[in-house]
Order: structure tokens, then sequence, then C-alpha cells
């Protein structure tokens, strides 16, 4: 199977893919990525926040000797780096997501969802055992598989033997089962429960311990696609009132924790899916929007920076678009799929699906370079720190999709005011939950909508929109 993948890959496309392969894995990432200035978020823009959510009895507030600028200086940076070291655990999460469902390094079925490969007793079965050896294995010998070379280049980061690769792999992949029956039981009690609050604490920062995950799928851009238009019918959003756009945690497409569809390229898609809502819908035009994604993650900034430099060289972009039967989208989601980058670009060949995924439809779009090198990366902990914006200088819209449920409420609370520091007077922040009322004065709630991705309803997205004032 994976000799029949690799075989697809045309000279020009797996070129460009290894590069972009290299810079991930080899490339310093800040020679790569013109920085905007950051600082660190000062005490005085946080002290009366402080001070409103401790009287709330918020949970998950600082200690109460941090109550000064230098205490606070050195809190700050701790919690970034905490944050930042939050990176490896969701790398982790995504090469065991590989290991569940990949099928670009063997050919053994892949788990079903139903068990996610463990017993009652956490302890994993023969199947998922023998795809963690198959893992372990290609590993040594990747070729031009960029899934399994950005495992082997984390496998050496770690110091890891051959030997003792797949003993760590498979405690990892333990780990995350556990990991994922435990939220299960905290959503379930939640529900149960009688106390709206503990509710939506449960389900808003559901994540706050995990590793920081790095995986995309489309379902979310059509989440903010229908809100933007909302908010357009309802007179909210002028046409051309759009030139900078800000994307909070763009995420890889590298192996989706449902169905960990791996047969075609890593990439990225909200970048250019927020971009083609922008200008379909009037609010931009294609000459002055600009795009910034701002990520902790290295290598999903090296991608970034990678496809925009092949766009200022002339080389397209092109991203692969799957539509799985199982997800049961709804008409509305299906037509978004059909027309996604009907503005940015040509439809491609697509890659064939293995023989696993019966019945998956594959779209792929080349996006022109005019709109890839309009993209730029920015490293940005967006917790712990501020971009440094010129008066209205700022950015227009930002949106940040599950990025939030990594955060705790008061994090939430941090970003927010950092999110309200990057946007001009009138700007709109989207997000994808419902987050707390403890945040800055000038981010005024001014919408919502519910967004389903299933055609019964059984799941979604809730899109909130904030405005600047």
């Amino acid at each position: 199977m994976r000799s029949n993948v690799l075989n697809a890959w045309r000279g020009r496309e797996k070129k460009a893919l290894l590069m972009v392969l290299a810079a991930c894995l080899a490339t310093p990432i800040f020679s790569l990525i013109p920085q905007l200035k950051v600082h660190f978020l000062p005490f005085d823009e946080v002290r009366d926040l402080i001070s409103a959510m401790t009287s709330a009895g918020a949970p998950d507030m600082p200690p109460a000797e941090i109550n000064d600028a230098s205490s606070w200086d050195g809190w700050i940076k701790s919690r970034d780096s905490e944050i930042r070291g939050r990176i490896d655990r969701g790398i982790e999460d995504s090469i065991s997501n590989l290991i569940l469902f990949g099928t670009s390094y063997t050919q053994l079925l892949p788990i079903p969802t139903s068990d996610l490969g463990a017993d009652v007793n956490g302890q994993l079965t023969p199947a998922t055992r023998a795809r963690v050896h198959a893992l372990a294995q290609a590993v040594v010998q990747p070729g031009e598989n960029e899934r399994l070379r950005f495992a082997q280049d984390f496998l050496r980061r770690r110091n890891l033997s051959h030997d003792s690769a797949e003993t760590y792999l498979a405690a990892n992949l333990q780990r995350l089962i556990l990991d994922e029956r435990e939220y299960e039981m905290k959503q379930r009690a939640a529900r149960q429960s009688t106390d709206p609050a503990a509710l939506l604490m449960t389900r808003a920062t559901i994540y706050k311990e995990r590793g920081l995950s790095f995986d995309t799928s489309l379902e979310p851009d059509f989440a903010l696609d229908t809100m933007l238009k909302q908010l357009v019918q309802k007179g909210r959003l002028a046409r051309g009132s759009i030139r900078r756009i800000a994307v909070i945690g763009p995420g890889l497409d590298f192996a989706d924790k449902r169905i960990g569809l791996d047969f075609y390229p890593v990439q990225t898609i909200q970048p250019f899916a927020i971009l083609e809502s922008v200008l379909r819908l009037g609010l931009g035009q294609a000459e002055n929007v600009r795009v910034v994604a701002c990520d902790l993650n290295p290598s999903v900034l090296a991608h970034i920076e990678g496809l925009a430099g092949r766009g200022r060289e002339g080389h397209p972009y092109i991203v692969q678009l799957p539509n799985d039967p199982r997800n049961d989208w709804p008409p509305e989601l299906v037509s978004y799929w059909q027309h996604f980058g009907d503005l940015l670009g040509t439809p491609t060949q697509p890659f064939a699906p293995p023989r696993y995924f019966k019945g998956v439809g594959v779209r792929a779009v080349s996006i022109r370079p005019y709109y890839a090198e309009r993209v730029s990366g920015q490293d940005l902990d967006i917790v712990a720190q501020q971009l440094e914006v010129p008066a209205k200088g700022g950015f227009d819209l930002v949106v940040a999709t599950n990025v939030f449920v990594y955060y705790n409420f008061f994090e939430q609370a941090l970003a927010m005011q950092n999110i309200s520091h990057m946007l001009n007077p009138g700007g709109f922040f989207l997000v994808n939950q419902i987050l707390s009322n403890q945040h800055p004065d000038s981010l005024k709630l001014t919408d919502q909508c519910n967004v389903s991705f299933n055609a019964k309803g059984l799941f979604g997205d809730e899109v909130v929109a904030y405005r600047q004032q």
C-alpha cells in the first residue's frame, strides 16, 4: 500500500513536498519567518482582570503573591515555558493517532474507533500492538513518507534507540487511550450534573492539561464560513472591511483523531479557508488581504513559511479534501466541500484513498501562488504574549478553532486580552466555543450560531462572535 501511495507523487509535487519536510525537520524556525515584534502580557493590563476573577472565585488563578509587575513577569514567562512544553505531548498524541488509523505505512486494518485499541483494563489489544510494531519498523526506513520522517525525527530528538522506540510508542498510545476514556467520563458526569456552569466549564476546558495538538480538519472552517455569512446578512460586517486576518492555531492535517486519513501529504487548510470566505463574501479585496498564522509549534510555522516561500517562487499549494461518508455531512457542508478553493485555485488530480476507505470522496485544489504568498507565519503564545501592532494597524478579523479547550478559564481570559490588543476597533474575533464572561470589556459578545457537521445533528460547533469596541 505504501508503494502505491508513493508512486502517485509526481516529480514536481514530490520535490516541493520534500522541501517543506526538510524545512519542518531541519531549518531553525526563526531564520525562516519574518517575525512581528512580540512582548509578554504586562501586569498593568491584567491587574483588574485578576482582581475581578479572584473575587468571582474563578478556578486556576495564579498564587496570591503574584501581585505586582515583577512577580507577574516571572510568572507569565514561566507559564509560557510550560505551555510550550506541551507541544511534544501533542506530537505524541498525533503519532498515536497515526498508529491507530494510518494506512500509508502498513496493510494492517485500522483500529475501530469504538474500542480505540484497548481492552476494558486499558491494555493494548494484539491488533493494536501489531500496529505499534509496524510503525516502529517503518520509521527505521521512512523513505519519502513525511509522517514517518516526522515521527523518526521526533524519536531521535528523544534519544530513543530502535529497541526502545517501540516500548515508548506503546506506552504513549496506552496513555492516550486512557486519557480519552477519562475525558469521556468527565463529560458524561458533567452532562448528568444539574449545574449548567459545571457542564460549561468541563466542555470549555476539557483539554487544559493535554498536549497541544496540531491536527485540523475542514469542518471548523465551514463553521467559520457560516458565522461570517450570518454577520454579513445581519449587517454587522461591511464589504471591504477586512484587510488583515490572524488565524490562531491553524494546525496541520497530520492524522485525524476520528479517522486518521494519511494517504495524502501533510497540509494546512484554515488560512486558505478563511481567506476564501472573506473574498467570496466581498469582505476584502484579494490585493489587500493578508493572513498571519499564529502558532507555537515550529513544524506548523515552518510548513506555512515553506508554502508561502514557494508561492513567492511561483509554485502552487495543493490541498487534498477528503469526504468520508461515515461523517454523514449535511448538504450545506457537502456543498462547502464541493466548492472549496473555487476562488483560490483550480481542481487537480487527487490522491486515491486506500481500499480500507470505501466510498471516501476526495477533491484536490491547486491554490494559486498569488494566494499562497499572502500567508505568513508568526511564533506566538496567545496566552502569554502580545503582538506589537500600531493603532489602526492591527487585525480586522481573528479566528481560533479548537484552541481554547487546551487552556483553563484564566488562560482563556488572558488570551482574549491579547486578542483584544491585536484587533482594530470594530474588528471581529470568532471562536468555536462559548468562553467565560470574564474577559476584556473591549470585546463585546455580538452573535453566535450553532453549526451541525452531521445530517442527524449528532455533532457540530457553536461559533461565537466578539467585536472590538
